[in-house]
């Protein structure tokens, strides 16, 4: 009998890259029945419900696993309505906490309200998680291989770097400080629109399919989404220094690293832009890395046998313990 899933998620639909969140869980359907209940997401079905508590979603959908996606989204905590009914319920519960990190010392939560499983996106979390009575795993992103592919060879392409994303939160320091000295330097190419909702489907992919190398940063050391997304593009990552590479990309020089003070960004930036056959190498390395491991296709199928495993009641690794992915 299929799996049957519901997934569970309050984050506002502003904030939702498609690609990584919805978009990417949509996917589960290739290999189970899956439902997302997103109240006001647009493009989610069955999703004209403003407020539905546990109970009432459970009887609707007969889920054997419900995911809630990121905890710590605003109502996030609040959307199991319910919560009793939440903590008793005949089915497996997993939280799927993403890119916003640890917000809240009371890892008591997660056992209070008995989930069965925690799945980690970011590194750095899932280690700070690693001491959790319940099991938990790590997660990394990845990328959609039929939205992002290679472009041009590095001759043919703008011999500059390149930035399309988000960059005015708190968090992202070392990003404006890396983009404005690029900027000061005359390195950069921002593709403002990408960040529209229109401008990031349309826009974002061909943008990192023309430059030899985009910009990014990894906050607390763990590798966002963007970072498989222009590996995919083969095209340079200029990025701080990620956690575990070698478990995520294997031995070979795959990305170009630059300090969180942003001190040597602009000489990292020249050395990939002087040199384009040693580029247009790191790229592919970053590609070959990208394809083996980290496409949309295989993360799915990773995410749907924890599900299955959970459900079949066999062991789910701790996080710390094995992060080989």
């Amino acid at each position: 009998m299929a799996l049957r899933v519901l997934v569970i998620s309050h984050l506002p639909e502003t904030k939702f890259s498609s690609r990584q969140h919805l978009g990417f869980l949509s996917r589960l359907k290739e290999y189970c029945e899956s439902y997302q209940y997103v109240p006001g997401a647009v493009l989610v079905a069955n999703a004209g419900e403003i407020k539905m508590d546990a109970l009432s979603l459970y009887k609707k959908y007969r889920p054997d696993v419900i995911v809630l996606y990121d905890s710590h989204a605003p109502r996030g905590r609040d959307s199991i309505f319910g919560r009793t009914y939440f903590k008793n319920l005949p089915c497996k519960k997993v939280v799927i906490e993403v890119d916003f990190y640890k917000k809240f010392n009371d890892l008591s939560w997660y056992s209070d309200n008995k989930f069965d499983l925690v799945i980690q996106r970011g590194f750095y979390e899932a280690k700070s998680f690693a001491d959790l009575t319940v099991p938990s795993v790590w997660l990394p992103f990845s990328a959609d291989e039929k939205e992002f592919f290679p472009g041009k060879a590095m001759s043919q392409r703008y011999n500059i770097v390149g930035f399309a994303g988000t960059f005015k939160a708190p968090v992202y320091t070392t990003r404006r400080k890396a983009m404005d000295l690029l900027k000061n330097e005359k390195l950069l190419r921002h593709c403002a629109i990408c960040r529209t909702a229109e401008g990031s489907r349309s826009f974002y992919p061909p943008f990192l399919r023309k430059v030899v190398t985009a910009l990014s940063t990894n906050y607390k050391r763990s590798p966002a989404g963007k970072t498989f997304e222009i590996m995919a593009s083969k095209t340079v990552l200029l990025t701080t220094e990620i956690a575990d590479e070698i478990a995520l990309f294997g031995d070979n020089e795959c990305y170009v690293e630059y300090r969180e003070d942003c001190l040597d960004v602009v000489d990292r930036a020249d050395l990939i832009l002087d040199n384009l056959d040693w580029a247009e190498e790191v790229a592919m390395n970053g590609y070959n890395a990208f394809k083996r491991w980290h496409t949309h296709s295989i993360r799915i199928s990773q995410l749907y046998s924890y599900l299955k495993d959970l459900l079949d009641g066999k062991e789910i690794r701790f996080c710390g313990n094995d992060t080989n992915i």
